[in-house]
């Protein structure tokens, strides 16, 4: 199934995109709950993989871990999750989605 961004949606997307076109590189996005902010990521780490960009989406639970891999596999995105055990583990992808405590274990153990 195919995303298709509502106006609000589009324009966040599209202020993302203008802003890195800037060259400003510290972007949030704040948007309510349920507001479509995990499908809005997808739509960014979608152009930037067809651009040949590697992307890293950090969450810090893992209930978001999984909602955007879910949302990756719906929209076509192929990618790796950086986490303990976890299933889909692929570090060569250029997208991974990781848990930010494993990273920062990951770290410490350097």
């Amino acid at each position: 199934m195919r995303f298709l961004p509502r106006p609000y949606q589009s324009r966040a997307i599209d202020s993302i995109r203008q802003n890195w076109r800037a060259e400003i590189k510290r972007i949030v996005l704040v948007a309510p709950t349920g507001s479509g902010k995990t499908m809005m990521a997808g739509e960014v780490i979608e152009g930037a993989v067809n651009k040949g960009n590697a992307v890293l989406f950090l969450a810090h639970r893992k209930e978001l871990i999984e909602q955007c891999s879910k949302t990756l596999d719906e929209i076509g995105v192929d990618h790796g999750v950086i986490k303990s055990g976890h299933y889909r583990r692929r570090p060569a992808l250029p997208v991974q989605v990781a848990s930010i405590q494993t990273l920062v274990s990951k770290r410490k153990c350097r």
